[in-house]
């Protein structure tokens, strides 16, 4: 998977993370939700999800973003848009999310790996 370089004035930076949210209290409330949500409730903003696996009651995402924001902000944006668009437009008895997450780096040449790794977890036991 080639993933461009983010260029701006300044600066060039390749930085994509794996990010991992759960509903709260792990209720299954993800049933019938598309990524197509998750990338619409971002849009304003220039993150890009590559992949992502929605599961019942928790989300892997293949995210790149620029240097400007932290993991701890884009945890905030990615949970925070999504929720209100989840609430708004598909779940009446939406919980939200827990308010733990994990990130993390996958460095250039894990990026398939981590890529693999989010596309086959429905295929695991």
């Amino acid at each position: 998977m080639k993933i461009p370089y983010i260029k701006h004035n300044h600066s060039i930076c390749l930085l994509v993370y794996h990010f991992v949210t759960v509903t709260k209290r792990r209720k299954p409330e993800f049933e019938g939700i598309d990524l197509k949500l998750f990338k619409a409730a971002i849009a304003n903003y220039p993150i890009t999800i590559h992949v992502g696996e929605i599961m019942p009651d928790h989300i892997h995402l293949l995210i790149q973003a620029p240097a400007i924001f932290s993991p701890a902000y884009l945890a905030k944006l990615i949970k925070g848009c999504s929720s209100r668009a989840i609430g708004k437009d598909q779940k009446e008895n939406w919980h939200g999310f827990s308010t733990g997450y994990f990130i993390s780096t996958t460095g250039g040449t894990a990026v398939d790996a981590v890529k693999a790794y989010i596309e086959n977890q429905k295929h695991e036991d």
